[in-house]
């Protein structure tokens, strides 16, 4: 087990988020992962930071959002940790969808977890104390 790279955010901004998903992509690389499970990790991390970012709450709204990242490659497999001091909230199940249904349909949000449903091998969440935790997994 090797710690690729990890990341604490505290500032609730795209900036942060654009700027660690590049150091991913560039830290993935140089392990020989291919481009594609790059891709889907980065996109699934990119989504999953800016939900907490935009719709993440914290108890005292002077209080800077916290969040915690951790990517760990194992022989065969990618699994990131995201971790926040966000009120607890709740994913749900997520299904898999028909995308060009969803299109269809009227529905607004709710699509970039699914997406990150569709691209992880694993994709779950709980909640440790004051903590929510986000773990996903990709097969490389």
């Amino acid at each position: 087990m090797q710690s690729i790279c990890s990341k604490e955010i505290t500032r609730a901004d795209t900036k942060s988020i654009s700027d660690f998903c590049q150091k991913i992509e560039k830290a993935l690389a140089k392990h020989d992962i291919k481009k594609s499970h790059i891709f889907n990790i980065v996109l699934s991390v990119d989504e999953i930071l800016t939900n907490i970012l935009r719709h993440g709450k914290t108890k005292n709204t002077n209080r800077d959002k916290h969040i915690e990242i951790i990517l760990i490659k194992q022989k065969n497999r990618i699994t990131v940790s995201i971790k926040d001091n966000c009120e607890p909230y709740a994913i749900g199940k997520i299904s898999k969808i028909n995308i060009h249904e969803y299109m269809k349909s009227d529905k607004i949000g709710g699509f970039g977890l699914i997406i990150v449903n569709e691209l992880a091998d694993s994709f779950s969440m709980q909640r440790i104390g004051n903590t929510n935790i986000i773990t996903l997994t990709k097969i490389i």
